[in-house]
């Protein structure tokens, strides 16, 4: 699969451990934020997560700040 980053370069941290968004060639995009699957209580979640999902939480400038 190849990727493209497109993250914002204020979410760019130059190491591995920060929050992104890659385009896939697929038309689907790769999020990389922190999981949350075993943080969030099972009553906000329960069985809204697959078994190859995960619940992940990033900044909202990520998302909203990207089309302007």
């Amino acid at each position: 699969m190849k990727l493209q980053n497109i993250t914002l370069k204020s979410f760019s941290c130059g190491i591995a451990a920060c929050p992104a968004i890659y385009k896939t060639e697929n038309d689907s995009f790769v999020i990389i934020g922190k999981n949350l699957s075993k943080k969030v209580s099972d009553a906000q979640l329960k069985g809204k997560i697959g078994v190859d999902e995960i619940a992940i939480e990033i900044p909202a400038g990520l998302l909203s700040d990207l089309n302007k």
